[in-house]
C-alpha cells in the first residue's frame, strides 16, 4: 500500500518525531526574552551580593513558563511525571557542598 502526498507519514510527521525523541539529560533551559533575561541577571547579582531575592512579575513568570513549555513540547508532547519532577528538582536545588566550600574559603584566612 502506497501513501498519497495527502496522507500523513510516520517518518515525516513532526508530531510523531517529537514523541519519539529521547529526553535530554540535563534538560536545557531555553533563553528567555530580553525583558526577562535582564531582570533575572540583575536579580542573580543582587542575590549573590545582598541575599535579596528577586520578585518575579506575572509577565516574567508567564514568559518563563511559556518558553519552557515550548522547549518541552519540542521534545515530547506528553512528558512523563518523573521527567518534569527531576528537572524541577535539578533547577531548584541548591548545591550545599559548593555553598559550604565558598563560605569556608571566606573564613579560611581568619582560621589560619
Amino acid at each position: 500500500m502506497s501513501s498519497s502526498p495527502d496522507s500523513p507519514s510516520t517518518s515525516t510527521d513532526p508530531l510523531n518525531n517529537r514523541r519519539s525523541c529521547q529526553w535530554p539529560s540535563p534538560f536545557l533551559i531555553p533563553t528567555f526574552s530580553y525583558d526577562v533575561e535582564l531582570p533575572l541577571k540583575k536579580g542573580n547579582e543582587k542575590y549573590n551580593t545582598k541575599k535579596i531575592p528577586l520578585d518575579v512579575t506575572r509577565d516574567m513568570e508567564n514568559d518563563i513558563l511559556d518558553k519552557i513549555a515550548q522547549a518541552v513540547f519540542s521534545i515530547t508532547s506528553y512528558p512523563a511525571k518523573h521527567q518534569i519532577c527531576n528537572e524541577f528538582e535539578r533547577i531548584t536545588t541548591v548545591s550545599l557542598k559548593s555553598q559550604f566550600l565558598g563560605a569556608l574559603d571566606m573564613y579560611a584566612p581568619k582560621l589560619l
